[in-house]
């Protein structure tokens, strides 16, 4: 094989050796992070899309008709349903991403309030509230 044929197969395994190492070290800090918070699983909204796409579709038809609240009600019951218990806080898949939903006052005052500072502004919301 030529040099110069292989240097693009070189910057190829070198920037997924590169992903993989973030995508470890970020994981192994969340998983150390959530041991030390003494956190416990969140449930997962099941879901026959393995994309997750359908979640992201709900939401707008759901906004769209002014129902965004029923729907946030009736996925809560569904895991709740699934889970035994009262779920207030689940995720949803939407493509590579997990999303959290959350309607538990101690949480959403500790995203507000109290614990602002710790977590991140991701991609999403940053998009969407940069402006404001």
């Amino acid at each position: 094989m030529r040099p110069i044929l292989s240097l693009p197969i070189w910057a190829l395994v070198a920037f997924v050796l590169y992903k993989l190492i973030i995508f470890i070290n970020t994981r192994r800090r969340y998983a150390l992070l959530l041991d030390k918070l003494g956190c416990k699983p969140t449930p997962v909204l099941p879901s026959t899309d393995p994309l997750g796409i359908r979640n992201i579709l709900d939401v707008f038809d759901a906004a769209s008709k002014g129902k965004l609240l029923d729907l946030i009600t009736r996925r809560q019951d569904i895991v709740s349903q699934r889970e035994g218990r009262t779920v207030l806080t689940y995720q949803l898949q939407f493509l590579r991403n997990w999303w959290y939903v959350t309607t538990d006052p101690k949480n959403v005052q500790a995203l507000l309030a109290t614990q602002f500072s710790d977590f991140e502004l991701g991609p999403v919301r940053f998009g969407t509230f940069s402006g404001l």
